[in-house]
């Protein structure tokens, strides 16, 4: 049986494959916004319309980002590109925000990525990352954490709030600087008191 653990925790793993998959969905639109920041610094040529100019740099953002092998490397390629279009947009609050929960999307997906996982009657879904238990080559004791519902709900709530930040400022840039037709979208809510990994996943024995 593949994941044996996830079989009996099937909601809670059905959490941890959408954490997994999304920081995808959060890196698309990482590129994406680049991409409208370069159609906003770039003049619209003469017959082009204000969509396919953005098309065109919306697709050039995403072939700069992901020519960059490394994500966190990718999220550098992405600010310096950004920058001064969302600077002169009023923007850079907004975008401070959804590259930091950027940067939280991405620890939790790398950590869920490169680990073991198992399962208690009781208290449901832990892993263990073998890579960092390695590190100490003294004992080699494998250091559990504890996956809950709760702290599974708020790492989704932060996928979810960057895609919306990316999202609104994507929307807000491109109307900012008239490479598309308004309204801008609703401006997301600021999550605050944004937990780390190893608050929201604290060590926990299996029992």
């Amino acid at each position: 049986m593949l994941m044996p653990a996830f079989q009996k925790r099937r909601k809670n793993s059905a959490s941890v494959g959408r954490l997994i998959a999304g920081y995808g969905e959060i890196e698309f639109l990482l590129g994406w916004t680049a991409g409208t920041a370069l159609a906003c610094q770039t003049p619209i040529p003469l017959g082009v319309s204000k969509g396919e100019h953005r098309n065109q740099y919306e697709r050039e953002g995403l072939r700069q980002i992901f020519l960059v092998r490394r994500e966190s490397d990718r999220i550098v390629a992405a600010k310096n590109i950004s920058r001064e279009a969302i600077k002169k947009s009023g923007l850079m609050a907004e975008y401070h925000d959804a590259l930091f929960l950027t940067w939280t999307c991405l620890k939790i997906r790398n950590l869920f990525a490169h680990c073991h996982w198992y399962e208690s009657k009781k208290r449901g879904l832990f892993f263990v990352n073998i890579e960092e238990s390695a590190k100490d080559s003294q004992t080699f004791e494998f250091q559990t954490g504890h996956a809950t519902s709760e702290a599974l709900d708020t790492a989704e709530s932060y996928f979810t709030s960057a895609i919306a930040h990316f999202n609104y400022i994507a929307q807000a840039l491109a109307v900012r600087n008239q490479v598309a037709i308004g309204p801008e979208f609703s401006r997301p809510q600021k999550i605050r008191g944004v937990k780390p990994n190893t608050v929201l996943f604290p060590p926990k024995p299996v029992r």
